[in-house]
């Protein structure tokens, strides 16, 4: 009747007769000394017998969710800033702003190590629906933003030193 009304039901048990109502629940909640299709058909098995365990297997649940979703805005980011700046390269056709040694260094300082320390936060966030939304809401507008704004900044680089007055026509005057 709860799951029914959009409620999140939890059920726990440890014998043969609660394992259909384990498996039609949201979460299964096994005690570590009940019978094995009770433990095989639960989420979670309390391997102490302790409800107690529950609030920091809830606390850790959450950490990880929070910090997948964290992880993975960070690395679409990075996705679209990509696509957008090898289209806009395309587009404008120019030589693409970055050698293999200048991507190395930039996904390891903007990507690889805060992606480390994102894995690795406290989080304390519920977990919600609609991952995919969330994660697209934020990394969507931050690799277009990040994208244009390199690029930008790129022609412009680009017209000042190759165009009237530029390093090369200086330094082959003197």
């Amino acid at each position: 009747a709860l799951q029914a009304r959009g409620h999140t039901v939890a059920m726990t048990g440890d014998g043969v007769n609660d394992v259909l109502a384990l498996k039609d629940a949201d979460i299964g909640v096994a005690m570590g000394s009940g019978s094995e299709a009770t433990r095989a058909v639960a989420q979670i098995v309390l391997l102490n017998n302790s409800f107690a365990t529950l609030p920091s297997v809830v606390a850790e649940g959450r950490r990880v969710i929070g910090n997948i979703t964290r992880v993975a805005t960070l690395f679409l980011v990075k996705t679209v800033y990509s696509v957008l700046l090898a289209l806009l390269v395309v587009c404008w056709q120019v030589e693409y702003p970055f050698l293999p040694r200048h991507l190395t260094l930039l996904s390891t300082l903007t990507i690889g190590i805060p992606a480390f320390f994102l894995a690795l936060a406290p989080n304390t966030e519920r977990a919600r629906p609609h991952f995919v939304r969330r994660v697209m809401r934020y990394s969507v507008p931050g690799g277009v933003v990040a994208g244009t704004a390199t690029f930008v900044m790129y022609l412009i680089a680009r017209h000042h030193y190759t165009g009237a007055g530029s390093l090369e026509a200086e330094t082959s005057a003197a």
